[in-house]
Order: structure tokens, then C-alpha cells, then sequence
């Protein structure tokens, strides 16, 4: 069960198991289904239970709406939850360089507590992977060798500039102006090179400045 704040006591039995069961899941059918309605009921009506208009929940149920309603303000006011703070995460992925994960004096990657958080937050996974090999030596003597290759996956830069175009109000397709004829200043170039940017996982890769025991290769999600 979740640990939400407690509804009201005088709530219906099947109501509070409803209550703890959403603020568990946000799945209004299926929490109506788990605290015991029937599928009929449950299909029709929960989402009037929990949805944005209070006065399209049924008087019987306008009890637990509020208490659904206060339970969610309070999650979202301990998590600091804003409009602004989501912003922020879109933008740290749609605007993510490769470069960011390497030094750029040295060419070597940067050790990932010392990432900044928005680079950080660019990526999806990170996958270490060791391999151990066999050599022989002198005397007919085998030596082995550790090699380490950790895999980075950024988040799809393609879905987080497409919903800060739409965040923006941005059409790719139109031309626009800021001021005199188009040139490399206007907003549509700005566009395709912030497009043109996803294209290719390697690109602005800095060379590698010497061979490491540590190979990184990072995987860019291009759905």
C-alpha cells in the first residue's frame, strides 16, 4: 500500500481502499477494480472519481475526490514538482552533448560524480560491461587482462525537442524572420541545426588522446 497522507475516516470502506490504491498506481480502473467494484462501475465512473471537475463526480464520491485531490497536492509539493522543474528536464535532454561527458582538455570521459545533474539527467542507462582475456607469455605462461567498456543511452533528444517545439509553439516547416532577408540568424536555421544535431550518435566525438582500459561507446535512443 502507499504511504499517502490518510482520507478521512468516515469515508466507505471500498472508497478508502480505492484512495490508497490510486495514489499507488494513478490508474483509476484498475484501483476500482482492486478495491472491489465491478468492472461496469469501475469503467464508467472511476474516472469521475479522480478527474480535473469535481462537480462531474457524483455527490456520493465527492468526499473521496477531495481527499484523492488534497492527497496529490501534498505528493507534489514534498517531490517539488513545478511546471518549471519538468521544463528543465525536457530541455537537459533535448539539448545534451556528447561532448558534456568528456573532458575537453584531455579527450577523456569524466567520472560520473563529477557530471553535472543535467547531463546527468540526459541519460536513460548506463551499461558496464568486463571482458577478461587469455595471453601467453614466456614460458608458455597465460596472463589474463581485464577490459571494461560502459555504454551510455542518452534519452530520445528527438521527442524532447519535438514537445519544446510544441512547448514554443515552433512549426519546423515555417519560415520565419528576425528582421532582414533569412539568413544563419533566423529561427527556421536555428531549428534544422538543433534537428540536424540528433543525427549520428559519434557526432562531435572527441578523439581519444591515448588507449585506455576503459572504452566507452554511448548509444543515442533515435525512436
Amino acid at each position: 500500500m502507499s504511504k499517502a497522507v490518510p482520507p478521512p475516516g468516515d469515508l466507505p470502506g471500498r472508497q478508502t481502499r480505492f484512495y490508497y490504491y490510486y495514489l499507488e498506481s494513478l490508474n483509476a480502473l484498475q484501483s476500482a477494480l482492486d478495491a472491489g467494484y465491478a468492472y461496469s462501475t469501475s469503467n464508467d465512473r472511476s474516472y469521475l472519481w479522480v478527474g480535473k471537475n469535481r462537480e462531474k463526480c457524483p455527490r456520493a464520491y465527492r468526499r473521496l475526490w477531495d481527499a484523492v485531490h488534497k492527497a496529490k497536492e501534498q505528493q507534489i509539493e514534498r517531490i517539488a514538482l513545478t511546471p518549471g522543474r519538468v521544463l528543465e528536464e525536457w530541455m537537459a535532454i533535448g539539448f545534451f552533448n556528447i561532448q558534456d561527458l568528456f573532458d575537453p582538455e584531455t579527450g577523456n570521459p569524466i567520472p560520473l560524480n563529477e557530471l553535472p545533474p543535467e547531463t546527468v539527467s540526459a541519460l536513460e542507462s548506463i551499461q558496464v560491461l568486463k571482458e577478461t582475456s587469455k595471453k601467453s607469455g614466456a614460458g608458455d605462461g597465460k596472463s589474463e587482462s581485464n577490459t571494461a567498456m560502459i555504454k551510455f543511452k542518452g534519452h530520445s533528444k528527438v521527442k524532447a525537442l519535438e514537445f519544446l517545439s510544441k512547448y514554443l509553439r515552433i512549426d519546423p516547416t515555417r519560415e520565419y524572420k528576425t528582421g532582414g532577408a533569412q539568413g544563419a540568424g533566423s529561427e527556421q536555421a536555428v531549428i534544422k541545426n538543433i534537428l540536424g544535431a540528433v543525427d549520428g550518435a559519434t557526432r562531435g566525438l572527441p578523439a581519444p588522446v591515448h588507449e585506455t582500459p576503459e572504452h566507452f561507446n554511448l548509444v543515442e535512443d533515435q525512436e
